[in-house]
């Protein structure tokens, strides 16, 4: 059992990562959610739902392996199609996204297999380190049907949801 006391819970709060933007949601939403790929201590990539990032010679091409056998929490199979409905989901303004400027450097996506490629307008060496902002857990279709169903591939699962009074989690 893990009990934490924050600031920042208010009533007003969503489980819909592309609202974070304080500290509780952020824990929230990294419990049952996750992201492409994460930052660890040391500053290295840390693979999440990739499991090889690669780019082409003048980093304005990134693909990444999607991790097979991962579930969201509904019982659904993630796919790469998850993964860009994410960023599409994410690029569109009126979604009023925390991560807009960050995927804004997104020209074009195409899913191949378990492959997700993703265009830059202009090379960024920093990419997959972007792809860690907690804006960006991805979520089936991109989170397009229900932002807010805290339906993730994350180590636990929602079961209580009262922003602003607590949250509960099964593993």
């Amino acid at each position: 059992t893990l009990k934490m006391g924050m600031q920042g819970g208010e009533s007003t709060k969503t489980l819909d990562p592309a609202l974070a933007a304080s500290e509780v949601p952020f824990q929230v939403n990294k419990a049952w959610g996750e992201t492409l790929i994460d930052v660890a201590p040391d500053g290295s990539l840390d693979l999440r739902l990739a499991e090889d990032v690669s780019s082409n010679a003048d980093a304005t091409e990134w693909t990444f392996k999607v991790r097979q056998g991962v579930e969201f929490h509904s019982g659904k199979t993630l796919t790469g199609d998850d993964i860009v409905a994410t960023m599409e989901r994410h690029l569109d303004e009126n979604s009023q996204s925390g991560a807009l400027g960050i995927v804004q450097g997104i020209s074009a996506m195409e899913v191949t297999g378990d492959m997700v490629k993703m265009t830059l307008h202009t090379a960024n060496a920093d990419f997959p380190y972007l792809m860690a902002d907690y804006h960006l857990g991805i979520q089936p279709n991109g989170g397009k049907d229900n932002p807010t169903a805290g339906d993730g591939t994350g180590a636990y699962k929602v079961v209580v949801n009262e922003p602003g009074v607590r949250h509960a989690f099964e593993k």
